[in-house]
């Protein structure tokens, strides 16, 4: 049998485990620790042992047959290791348990907004920002604020409009109800307040996209804070002029040109006198209007590229392209040199179908803007449709050596004519040009093949080609050859 000192050491590692979570900061001096009791009826009491280095116990505490302690000796902000052991009488210890640890009470940390400067009369907002290790709520306070200045307890904001010029030493301080921190700057109150400057042009309907802008200079300025709202983008053009840059360090009138492109349409700007102290007050805000004198962009996307030369032998050609502006695209429509023009679908991603004709079509595509500025583009487009087959007719009957002929096709380069018997001997498959077939200038084509045809029934076709070969062959016909 195990002796009961044996048994304590085993109960010992397992209330242990239970103990970890029980170590907490009950307080800004006090740290709680709990454990759960042995299992050992024989156990008459714990000791807790205390100290401020791992592995190293400086106090020791007899707690009595009880499972839970309070250190209510413990400096805030320390880290303490607690480690537990059981007894018997004799009295006999067990091993110390593993070994725990906390921290007391921590005090927060505040940020120094360092250093400030600020006008007589002038706005303040300054947030002092803190917090707490803990999580404890923190309260503000603060000494030596210049006149008109109030600080805020529960939110650490400064504010007010100072009275008296002067450079003052500020305290502030963050609080969670034990400790507290501080942070010192010196805050210098100017004597003058500076005036605002005076907008005087850009103002009503302007003619360039990349205005000057003319202020009147406020008194005291030694740089001036330029910022232009555009239909597209607040803060267009955001700034800081020095007075001699806007040529008004000894004169009255300023004036500046940023050579920023602004978007078409309603616009404003607005300045602000910089001092040697800080920033003073704003202008009233001017409005204006930007023309739109830029271009929109179009291209050809589908069939092919823009400029290019494509071919087919449908009817209907399905374009597709893009188009942007600087503003926004209002329209894209389409024209056929051959006849015909419509509206494409969408604007930035256009679709049209286009009716062709034979022969060469020159597509062109227009995109327009809102102002009525508008890009073309081209794609030219040759059709090349299947050539109408007029003799021998169909169903009628021909010579051995007949001489075929159909309809001549604008933009054809030549003619391929296939002949074959009823089995699929072909009997004649040849190229005819337009000049062989005498159709240069005419509507009808005719060609006699130097063969002999075999009697019986016979079938003959056409196809067009203009640049490559796109199969528009014409329907089948089927005529007697006969002796």
């Amino acid at each position: 049998m195990q002796s009961p000192l044996n048994d304590i050491r085993r109960v010992a590692a397992v209330f242990f485990m239970c103990a970890v979570a029980a170590v907490r900061a009950a307080s800004a001096d006090t740290v709680s620790l709990a454990w759960d009791p042995s299992a050992d009826s024989t156990v008459t009491g714990y000791v807790v042992y205390v100290g401020t280095q791992s592995n190293v116990y400086s106090q020791t505490f007899d707690v009595g047959n009880v499972t839970t302690f309070s250190y209510s000796n413990a400096v805030a902000g320390q880290r303490y290791y607690f480690t537990v052991a059981a007894y018997i009488p004799g009295p006999k210890f067990s091993s110390k348990s593993s070994e725990v640890s906390t921290f007391t009470n921590r005090a927060p940390v505040v940020t120094n907004p360092g250093n400030q400067t600020t006008s007589v009369g002038k706005s303040v907002a300054l947030q002092i920002s803190a917090s707490d290790p803990d999580g404890t709520p923190i309260t503000y306070s603060a000494s030596g604020l210049p006149a008109g200045l109030q600080l805020t307890t529960g939110t650490g904001l400064i504010a007010g409009a100072p009275t008296t010029a002067g450079t003052s030493t500020v305290t502030v301080t963050a609080s969670d109800g034990v400790l507290r921190t501080t942070a010192t700057f010196t805050w210098t109150i100017s004597g003058q307040t500076p005036t605002a400057p005076v907008p005087v042009s850009p103002a009503g309907t302007i003619t360039t996209s990349t205005p000057k802008f003319t202020w009147n200079a406020g008194n005291t300025a030694t740089s001036y804070l330029l910022v232009v709202d555009d239909s597209k983008t607040a803060g267009r053009i955001r700034t800081t002029v020095t007075a001699s840059a806007a040529g008004c360090a000894t004169t009255t009138v300023c004036s500046f040109s940023p050579n920023v492109a602004l978007a078409p349409g309603s616009a404003r700007w607005t300045v602000e006198t910089m001092t040697s102290t800080g920033a003073g007050p704003w202008s009233v805000a001017m409005a204006f209007a930007v023309p739109d004198s830029v271009k929109p962009a179009v291209g050809i996307v589908a069939p092919s590229g823009a400029g290019s030369t494509w071919e087919t032998k449908h009817s209907v050609i399905q374009m597709s392209g893009t188009a942007s502006d600087n503003g926004a695209v209002a329209s894209v429509s389409w024209s056929n040199s051959r006849g015909g023009s419509g509206t494409a679908t969408g604007t930035t991603s256009w679709s049209a179908n286009v009716a062709a004709k034979a022969g060469i079509n020159v597509i062109t595509v227009t995109a327009r803007d809102s102002a009525g500025n508008s890009t073309s583009t081209t794609l030219t487009v040759v059709q090349v449709p299947p050539p109408t087959l007029i003799s021998p007719a169909s169903g009628g009957s021909a010579s051995l050596t007949p001489t075929f002929s159909w309809s001549a096709v604008p933009s054809a380069s030549k003619y391929v004519l296939k002949v074959t018997t009823s089995t699929g001997v072909v009997k004649v498959l040849t190229s005819v040009t337009p000049f062989q077939a005498g159709c240069e200038t005419t509507t009808t084509c005719t060609f006699k093949p130097s063969v002999v045809l075999a009697a019986g029934a016979t079938y003959w076709t056409v196809e067009t080609i203009a640049m490559t070969d796109l199969g528009a062959w014409a329907p089948v016909r089927q005529f007697l050859a006969v002796r």
